[in-house]
């Protein structure tokens, strides 16, 4: 096993960990900076009626939960042909160019329509992420490297929201937002210069930790596509067949 390979998923695994924080801090942020954001966005109403501001910027927060839930449904429609590295590209670019954009919003109704924008690769992006951890750790460390991953949103609401709570009561909330937006340019910048590894990093003999993409895969749902290999059909825990696909959704 060389450890440019084990390099490789090294880096890969700690820029989906950093996409994870970024996406704990994205979602939780906006509550502790509604007064700043209220006073900005709804100057006027601010002024007189403060509550009622309040209020109504608390809507950034339901408008990301609403996009968590649509995106559960829609996102993986969209990716399900895409190989993992393929989805995690799409799942952080857009996370990065809405939560950008929302840092700029003029208004509350844009500010909301681009944090449902925003959530909408949310779900995926953590389960894609989880599972493409626990492939580069290899099938006797699945729990481990999906924990690693998970660990990114942990980190966040321990760490990152309260800090950049803090640091918003100081500066503007869009560079607080527009920094925040900067942890999803880490995972989509590292997926894009950096190979995966051909196999499980910690498991030389078993070629089954594959992210990058496949052809042939004609099942629905999310999938990883074994490497061409000869040999029959395989098991999660036998070498993988020529040109197979274990379906990590609904086959």
């Amino acid at each position: 096993m060389s450890g440019h390979r084990r390099l490789r998923g090294a880096i890969l695994i700690a820029a989906l960990v950093c996409g994870g924080f970024g996406i704990g801090v994205s979602e939780f942020i906006v509550m502790g900076l509604l007064p700043q954001i209220a006073a900005d966005l709804l100057p006027t109403l601010y002024a007189s009626r403060p509550e009622a501001a309040l209020a109504a910027s608390g809507g950034l927060a339901s408008a990301y939960a609403l996009g968590v839930v649509a995106g559960m449904v829609s996102t993986p429609i969209v990716i399900r042909c895409l190989s993992e590295r393929g989805a995690l590209l799409v799942c952080a670019g857009g996370m990065l160019l809405f939560t950008v954009l929302t840092a700029f919003a003029p208004s509350l109704p844009v500010a909301l329509a681009l944090r449902f924008l925003a959530a909408l690769t949310h779900a995926s992006f953590i389960g894609v992420g989880a599972m493409a951890g626990a492939h580069m750790l290899g099938h006797t460390r699945y729990g481990r490297g999906s924990a690693i991953v998970h660990g990114g949103l942990a980190a966040a609401n321990l760490l990152g929201v309260p800090v950049l709570t803090a640091m918003g009561q100081a500066a503007d909330w869009r560079l607080i937002v527009g920094g925040a937006s900067l942890l999803f340019a880490v995972p989509f910048v590292a997926l894009l210069r950096v190979a995966p590894p051909a196999g499980a990093v910690y498991e030389p003999g078993l070629r089954s930790a594959a992210i990058g993409r496949r052809p042939g895969c004609s099942c629905s749902g999310l999938r990883r596509c074994w490497s061409p290999r000869a040999g029959s059909r395989s098991s999660p825990t036998s070498p993988p067949s020529s040109g197979g696909c274990r379906a990590a959704g609904v086959c």
